[in-house]
């Protein structure tokens, strides 16, 4: 892209396909008078484009014959280039959020990924779109290849909250009073009696627009540890999840996972027959405690974009 008269303006659409050929390299001739060349950044000088005549509509034009609807666009940062392109898609990979630094007040530049996954130095003197296309998708290929932690910032003695919270991001966190002492400051700790009062304080919550992510667990299908489960409270859960989502904004991420059951306390009621009378504990229990944690770490998860 070039500064013209008018703000930042199109000069060059690189595109390459899975295999890195070449499919599109297209020089642009602006709508508007060019003020700055920005060529160490864009490549592009005034003799580039002296014989130009291409525009951005013929831009446009030449993209929709071989982009369709189904076809996933690679490559970084990728909204400069579509509000530069005019054009929306939805099925995209973006390295920047593949390869995120740990606060989200900036981004790695592809030329700091490029050097350090891939070893491959790009951008020297100027910088050259095919071969930034091709860095973004060997960074993506690479990604694929080792699996969805590579490259992501060490978190790993971090909970949720913590992270959300060094990345200026406000959460609420809804369960029972001896669950919400643990995560101390990083989340708005709401401590609750019973599922009614976490569904009333979800949806209160889910009505601040400042609050960005929260937390709330339902504690009621755990208390009767033996009977079946009742209907009128499965009934009940669904109406309280019912209530959550409608008021949550559009465009938010509802997730309902169940957890760990019942299970967790045959495991727990194992542990201790293990710890009480250790002599009597044979291969056998061994196998039922094995199997019970598997269980245990089974479960359901439904997700919805709102």
């Amino acid at each position: 892209m070039c500064e013209t008269s008018q703000g930042m303006e199109l000069t060059r659409v690189s595109i390459v396909n899975q295999d890195e050929e070449v499919l599109y390299d297209q020089f642009v001739k602006p709508s508007n008078p060019i003020i700055n060349y920005l060529t160490r950044f864009s490549g592009i000088t005034e003799d580039t484009l002296a014989d130009v005549n291409h525009t951005l509509k013929d831009v446009q034009n030449d993209l929709k014959q071989f982009i369709t609807t189904n076809t996933i666009i690679i490559g970084h940062s990728l909204e400069n280039d579509f509000i530069a392109l005019k054009m929306f898609h939805d099925k995209v990979v973006d390295t920047s959020l593949l390869y995120p630094r740990e606060t989200s007040n900036s981004k790695n530049s592809l030329r700091f990924l490029a050097a350090h996954h891939l070893n491959l130095t790009i951008q020297q003197e100027e910088h050259d779109s095919v071969q930034d296309a091709i860095a973004a998708l060997r960074l993506t290929k690479l990604k694929l290849e080792r699996g969805p932690t590579y490259g992501m910032p060490n978190t790993k003695d971090e909970n949720i909250f913590s992270v959300l919270r060094a990345n200026n991001k406000i959460s609420a966190y809804v369960d029972i009073p001896s669950f919400c002492t643990k995560y101390g400051g990083a989340a708005d700790l709401i401590p609750v009696q019973d599922d009614n009062e976490a569904c009333e304080k979800i949806v209160s919550q889910a009505k601040r627009m400042e609050v960005q992510f929260i937390l709330g667990r339902f504690t009621g299908l755990e208390e009767d540890q033996e009977s079946s489960l009742p209907i009128n409270q499965i009934q009940q859960l669904d109406q309280q999840i019912k209530q959550i989502d409608e008021a949550l904004p559009n465009n938010s991420l509802f997730i309902v996972f169940s957890g760990h059951g019942r299970e967790k306390f045959k495991v727990k009621s194992l542990l201790n027959q293990r710890k009480e009378n250790p002599s009597a504990w044979s291969e056998q229990m061994s196998t039922i405690l094995t199997d019970t944690v598997i269980l245990a770490r089974e479960g359901l998860c439904f997700c919805r974009i709102k």
